[in-house]
Order: structure tokens, then sequence, then C-alpha cells
């Protein structure tokens, strides 16, 4: 049994105790976030405002990258299917991931075989989209952690795949979305890292590019393993692991990454809370 088989096998084994894995992670997360509060030893009272604006206007600009994913996805497909729709639908997806409900790739793809693409071309579009995001990834924390050699080596064959997949995307789609598409993941990638140094900078910790680049892999480590919804505890830990990998603090790394999921989660809610209503044209089961 290849690797892929086995932890496919996990995850479908651990979506069957979706809940009582939700209770553990979290239980971890907040245990976890207890904790380095306390290591920190945190001053709310010094926290600069302009930083705290800045983490949220990064946040905000995170939803409309992840919304222009998806409606460049959905565009790919020739589906009628506005940005309005996509911005809805990619925050009820986040938020799907979280809770013990269909993850948010599920809702995606719903929401297009709803539009009228086969489930086959959802599957292919959303699968290309997710291993693009996988070896952009995996290139920027690379390039971030490793030393030398070793890094050109891994961040140009990750980088070399994602062209590939955008050119297969292309040439069997749409040229303009395929592009779309990638442009979109790298914006979102390049806004995860700023938003985490900014959130370092909240916290009154030394932390730099190069940190803020290696923690915002960790939810990859989260999305793939799959085990706990949404990652949640599994994501933070990795993360402090990460920092303990490259001498940096494991505390500020599993604080960092925790204030970056709460501020997601509570951006993707106001949109759902205040848009996604019966009186504002709310995203139905129907469309999802």
């Amino acid at each position: 049994m290849s690797v892929f088989s086995r932890l496919l096998s996990i995850r479908q084994g651990a979506a069957k105790h979706r809940v009582p894995l939700l209770i553990v992670g979290g239980a971890l997360f907040f245990a976890g976030l207890a904790w380095s509060v306390a290591q920190i030893d945190l001053d709310a009272s010094a926290i600069a405002p302009r930083l705290v604006l800045a983490a949220i206007a990064l946040t905000a600009l995170g939803v409309l990258a992840n919304a222009g994913e998806q409606w460049f996805a959905a565009r790919s497909l020739r589906l009628p299917y506005g940005y309005g729709r996509a911005l809805k639908v990619s925050c009820v997806a986040t938020l799907a991931n979280i809770l013990p409900l269909p993850g948010g790739l599920l809702v995606r793809g719903a929401s297009f075989s709803a539009s009228g693409a086969s489930k086959a071309e959802s599957a292919t579009v959303l699968g290309v989209s997710a291993a693009i995001w996988v070896l952009l990834t995996i290139a920027l924390v690379g390039f971030a952690a490793l030393p030398g050699s070793a890094m050109i080596v891994l961040a140009s064959l990750c980088l070399a795949g994602a062209v590939v997949l955008t050119a297969w995307t292309a040439y069997k789609f749409d040229a303009v979305s395929a592009i779309g598409m990638l442009v979109s993941r790298c914006a979102l990638i390049a806004i995860t890292v700023l938003r985490l140094l900014v959130i370092l900078q909240m916290l009154s910790v030394e932390g730099r590019l190069r940190e803020a680049a290696v923690y915002s892999g960790a939810s990859l480590v989260g999305q793939i393993v799959g085990i706990v919804p949404s990652g949640i505890g599994v994501v933070e830990t990795v993360g402090a692991g990460l920092a303990l990998a490259i001498d940096a603090a494991p505390e500020a790394a599993f604080l960092a990454l925790s204030l970056n999921r709460i501020l997601g989660l509570a951006v993707a809610g106001l949109v759902v809370f205040f848009w996604v209503s019966p009186e504002k044209d709310a995203v139905s089961a129907k469309e999802l």
C-alpha cells in the first residue's frame, strides 16, 4: 500500500469520529494557547493598534484572494458563477473545515456541481488547485528553511511542478483562468506570510520573514493529514515543531498560528453572518 493510500485510509477512518477528534484537537489548541501566552507573558496593552488593523486588513485580503481562486476555478469550467458567489462559497468552505460537517473541498465541489459541472470536472480542477498549493508551499518552506543546494533543488522542482500543472490546466480548460488560479494562490500564500509576520510583531517577538514563511507551511501539514477537522491544534503544534527546527521560539509560533486561525475564522464568519443570510441572497443548500 502506498503512502497516499495509507493517508487516505487514515482520513476516511478519522471522518467517522470527526466530533470526538474535533474535541481533542480543540483541547490541544486551547491548552497550547494558554501555554504560549504564559510563556510569552503577553501584555495586551502594549500591542500597537496599527498592527492589529494591519493583521485584520491582511486577513480580509486573504479572504478576497481565496474567493478569487474559487472564481477562476469556476471560470475554467465555464460556469455561470460571479465573484460574489465565489466569496460566499469560499467563506462557507472555510467554516465547514472546522465544523463536524463535510470539509471545505466538498463544499466547493458541490457548489460547482450545482452550477452544472460534472463531478469529474469539479474534482479535476479542485485537485489541480490543491496540488499547486502544496507545491508552492513546499517550495516556500524549503527556500526559507533549507540550506544551500538542497533548498535550490527542492524549490526549483516544486515551482516547475506548479508551472506544469498550470500549463496543463490552461490546455485542458482555459489559459486565463489557469493563470488566475495560480496568481490567486501565490497572492494568498504571500498574504498569509505577511499576516504571520505582523502577528509576530504584535506579540513583540523577534520574528523575521523567514520564520513567518516557515510557519505558513504548518497549515499544509494539517490539511493533508486531515485527521482533526481543519487541523485544529495539529497545525499549531506542527508550527511549534518547525520553530524548534530553525532555532526559533515554539511558543511564539503556536500563538501566532492560533491568532492567524482565529482571525481567518472571524472574518469568514462575519461574511457568512452579514452577507449569507435569508434576507441577502443566502448560499442555499442547493447552491452548495
